[in-house]
């Protein structure tokens, strides 16, 4: 009588390729039925579309005071409180205005589609060509390194458009260290990138020494 594989030994991939598949289908549905009802003038998109205000949260130490703000409501006679950070708005953005919220805002959902895309991918050439293939191994790298640059270039991104936005509604100079300020990295994703790298190592050394087995046999 056969050995008769269940669906994890016959499929490794799953359950993590089909749910990723229809993430990444349902997710492009999604930004190109909002894209569409921004260019009706039904719905906002990432600052286009009906109108809507330009806001970002900028730290208290980029910005400046007058008198000795708001006491919070509650606190002790030695309690102390003061805001990191403050939502800053432009009620009625102009189009640069506008389009410095586009690129701060949208840049994420760009990234997270360009992720989830490599992850099909990924686990597609698994699926055809085998866990322990050159292909699957040089996927991971790729999907490791675009975590890693991907991660940092947006971010900076970000950073910029939030600084170049904040110019816009205040009085006074900021320089580089106000990107600096802004510039919110995502220390687990980088480790993600880095485990994803070491793991193409492994994926590659497993093919080689799968073919040096099977060259012995």
């Amino acid at each position: 009588m056969g050995i008769v594989e269940s669906p994890a030994q016959s499929n490794p991939t799953e359950p993590l390729r089909t749910p990723s598949r229809a993430a990444f289908t349902a997710l492009v549905a999604l930004v190109v039925l909002a894209g569409l009802l921004a260019v009706l003038g039904l719905n906002n998109f990432y600052g286009w579309g009906t109108p809507s205000p330009a806001c970002l949260d900028a730290p208290a130490d980029l910005l400046h005071f007058q008198g000795s703000g708001a006491a919070l409501a509650g606190l002790h006679t030695n309690g102390t409180s003061f805001a990191e950070t403050f939502n800053v708005c432009a009620q009625h953005p102009s189009t640069g205005q506008t389009t410095l919220r586009t690129v701060a805002e949208a840049t994420p959902m760009l990234f997270l589609l360009l992720g989830l895309a490599l992850v099909v991918r990924l686990l597609d050439s698994a699926h055809h060509e085998g866990v322990y293939s050159l292909k699957v191994a040089r996927r991971l790298r790729i999907l490791g390194w675009s975590l890693i640059g991907g991660e940092l270039a947006t971010s900076f991104a970000q950073a910029i458009a939030n600084r170049q936005l904040l110019a816009s509604l205040t009085q006074y100079h900021l320089g580089f260290s106000a990107v600096m300020e802004l510039w919110h990295l995502s220390w687990v994703l980088l480790l993600v990138g880095i485990g994803v790298l070491t793991f193409a190592r492994i994926v590659r050394t497993g093919h080689e020494m799968r073919a040096e087995l099977d060259g012995v046999i």
